[in-house]
Formats: C-alpha cells, structure tokens, sequence
C-alpha cells in the first residue's frame, strides 16, 4: 500500500549504501558514516522487523582515511558481508575493505586488498557454504 512501517534516521550519507534482508526479516543497513566521532567510516546496522536496532558497528580503515561503503550481503547464517573502498596511506591510493560480522554483529573478520591503483568494489556475494 506504500504506508512507512517504520522510519529510522542514521548518519548514513546517502549517496554509499547498501541494504538487503536476513533470513528473519531484519534489515541490514551500511554506508558511510556521515557524523563524529566516526565520520567517514563504515557504519553497518541491523533493524528487528518493527524497526529496533539489533545492534551498530562503525569499522575504520588501517589509516584511519576515508571509508566508503559500497555493497553489503547477507548469508544464509545471516552473517553481513559489507565492502568498500577505505583510503590508503599518502601517495597509495584506496584499497578494497571488507568486512564480516555474525548475526549479533560480532566482527568475524576484515580484510584490504589492492595494489598501487585505487581499488573500488562495486558488489559483494555470499555462496551458500559461506565463500564471499
């Protein structure tokens, strides 16, 4: 019927961002921080179906640059995948930064990849056995 459920606001800005649903129909939500003290960074939140927060986690780069999110995923163990560029130290250009948290948002894992040109994924996947 295009009737709002709910509505939230976040510091997200809204030109890097990604969103997708789990299993359970919680809403997966990243972008880039847009406030301090976490200005410029990820920002990944998880909302219940009426809009609560399931829990929040900013996430810097290794040089503590800009960090622009650009994709998210979901897993069927509703794992959250997210990527983006994060920029390097002076003269490097940005790496790829991924990141992947557990349903209660603990962080699994993070990883950077790139060489001496800007890396800057567009999309991220997870396969059914959980490979991103």
């Amino acid at each position: 019927s295009g009737v709002p459920v709910w509505d939230r606001d976040y510091p997200i800005l809204p030109a890097f961002g990604a969103l997708a649903f789990d299993s359970s129909g919680h809403l997966a939500l990243a972008g880039r921080a847009s406030t301090p003290p976490a200005s410029n960074d990820f920002l990944t939140v998880l909302f219940d179906s009426s809009g609560g927060e399931i829990w929040a986690r900013f996430r810097d780069g290794e040089s503590q640059g800009v960090d622009t999110l650009t994709a998210l995923a979901v897993d069927s163990d509703d794992r959250v995948v997210v990527t983006g560029m994060s920029e390097g130290a002076p003269g490097s250009g940005t790496q790829a930064l991924s990141v992947g948290y557990d349903a209660a948002g603990n962080e699994l894992w993070a990883t950077t990849s790139g060489g001496p040109a800007n890396e800057q994924p567009s999309q991220i996947a997870v396969g059914d056995d959980g490979s991103v």
